[in-house]
């Protein structure tokens, strides 16, 4: 090589190592050069900006110096034998240190410098990842918080598991208590990362529980559903807190909390109860706020999943209530109608041995008042039977079966032939379907609506016309006919229980049929409503689900 290409070589190498010393100082990453030894040669600002030592404290010194102090040897063990046996540049996570003694999460990219064949530095370029991983972590710490929230119906349970996992996922201390509407503070778990520690924890409750009283803490998050949070817990704090109680001070002490955040349990506008987090000296870390977003989160789903249980088991009790009370209503019903029937049979009876044995002594009056007591005697037994048939619909309950529509409509017809001929009514039907139900039922709820449809006949004798059309999901039956009609207002009142639109002398029933109908519909899970205009007629249309399991 002649001395001019030497020195153009030499001057292209200076430049070279000018623009990397430009780049290494600019450089948005932490950037160190360190020996086979691992001792730092050179470190750019963002490398003193990550882990906040001095480039005094860095730069001739032991790249350990960011690691915990019981793994700087392992990690220079592990530095010297990469730097003399690895093949090319690696990328690796490591747990670091901030000087002071916050935990990083870095990604390392490391590339070796050569002279003469001969590896004389490594290069490693470092990146701060611990939100990202943080936020990774935060997310699968929720959806598995999730899912016990979801498994199971005991919400004492689920906060006790839901603390295990708060402890030590976020916190090394974790504690849910709950405040019932008379202010009582039920203390549903502790837990801790040592459960050694937890009978510390429920010794401090027993002998100092949390108080509703006071601005700060428990009291203030039930009293404003708003988080407390002290990311560095001083002694000062801790004298404050102890309030003159020297035991209360030197417990909290020995248990050494380096920082706390007491988040809402709230659901549907009110706060009932609340999750407590501490971290101690024993972990040397401490909340930040992107763990304080993070607790909130749990605290939120948390009180749902609480508030749902405890709706759940309302609804349960009530549902088991109710069903006791109908229960208790349809036996005394039942009882009832099937014990009037027998004094009914008594006076009928009498009644008519009266008119058959004393017709020629008494007057028109007596025979009159006779008459009337046995009408009388006559709607109470109809009265009774439509009750007895009402309350069956429910006691008298079989599995549901597939049948034939048709069918059904043909034995309503059949046991309606007598009153059928006498109002001449026409009875027009076709292509019914086979649906799933209690036949018997059906058989007494097209009887009903087609005598109901005779019964308020217009001018003309009666027409009325069954029919079918399925919809996705139901089949939807129509019931027409061609009488009087009933007034828009009055829709919804036929269906009411001995509710009447005339008198019982014009047309006369029990005001029980349409009400059976009703109840037989909604058993077999559809809607029963009529469509209708005065003069014109009435439709009644009822739905049933087309599967039934």
């Amino acid at each position: 090589m002649s001395t001019l290409e030497l020195s153009q070589a030499q001057q292209s190498l200076r430049h070279s190592e000018d623009r990397f010393s430009s780049l290494f100082e600019v450089a948005n990453d932490a950037m160190a050069l360190s020996d086979a030894e691992g001792m730092v040669l050179e470190a750019n600002p963002a490398y003193f900006q990550l882990y906040g030592f001095s480039a005094e404290e860095v730069i001739g010194h032991s790249f350990a110096i960011i690691f915990p102090a019981q793994q700087r040897q392992w990690a220079v063990e592990r530095y010297q034998h990469l730097f003399s046996t690895a093949q090319d540049s690696q990328i690796y996570e490591s747990n670091t240190l901030h000087k002071d003694g916050t935990p990083q999460i870095v990604q390392t990219r490391t590339a070796y410098l050569t002279r003469d064949g001969q590896r004389t530095a490594m290069l490693s370029v470092i990146r701060d990842i611990t939100a990202q991983k943080k936020q990774a972590l935060h997310q699968l710490f929720l959806i598995e918080a999730g899912k016990t929230l979801a498994s199971s119906l005991d919400y004492e349970a689920t906060l006790t598991n839901v603390a295990k996992l708060a402890a030590p996922q976020i916190a090394d201390w974790c504690a849910v208590d709950l405040v019932d509407e008379q202010g009582s503070i039920q203390r549903v778990v502790v837990t801790h990362v040592d459960p050694e520690k937890v009978a510390w924890a429920y010794e401090l409750h027993r002998q100092y529980p949390p108080s509703l009283e006071g601005e700060t803490g428990f009291a203030k998050v039930i009293k404003t559903g708003q988080s407390d949070y002290y990311a560095r817990i001083t002694d000062e704090i801790l004298v404050t807190a102890a309030a003159q109680d020297t035991l209360l001070l030197k417990i909290m002490r020995e248990l050494d909390f380096r920082s706390s955040v007491v988040v809402a349990l709230s659901a549907r506008g009110r706060t009932f109860g609340a999750i407590t987090l501490v971290t101690t000296g024993d972990s040397g870390r401490a909340l930040t706020p992107e763990d304080v977003t993070l607790a909130e989160e749990l605290a939120r789903i948390a009180a749902l999943a609480v508030d749902n249980a405890r709706l759940q088991t309302t609804l349960k009790q009530y549902a088991r209530d109710l069903k006791h009370s109908n229960e208790e209503l349809e036996r005394f019903a039942y009882i009832a109608s099937h014990d009037l029937q027998e004094p009914l049979r008594t006076i009928t009876s009498y009644l008519q041995l009266l008119t058959q044995r004393y017709t020629a002594v008494f007057d028109q009056d007596a025979r009159d008042f006779i008459g009337f007591a046995v009408d009388g005697a006559t709607r109470m037994r109809v009265l009774i039977n439509d009750l007895l048939a009402y309350s069956h619909i429910k006691t008298d309950v079989r599995d549901f079966v597939p049948f034939s529509s048709e069918a059904a409509l043909k034995t309503a017809l059949t046991n309606m032939k007598v009153k059928i001929e006498e109002s001449q009514a026409k009875i027009i039907y076709e292509n019914l379907p086979t649906i799933t139900g209690n036949e018997n039922q059906f058989v007494q709820l097209f009887q009903n609506l087609i005598s109901n449809a005779m019964k308020f006949q217009g001018e003309n004798p009666p027409e009325i016309r069954v029919s079918a059309r399925r919809n996705p999901n139901e089949w939807l039956f129509a019931i027409s006919d061609n009488g009087i009609g009933i007034a828009q207002e009055n829709l919804e009142q036929i269906f009411i229980m001995f509710q009447r639109l005339h008198t019982r002398e014009k047309y006369p029933g029990t005001g029980i049929g349409l009400a059976i109908c009703k109840k037989v519909v909604e058993h077999h899970r559809g809607k029963l409503w009529a469509e209708s205009k005065v003069g014109e007629g009435t439709t009644f249309y009822f739905t049933i689900p087309a599967d039934v399991s």
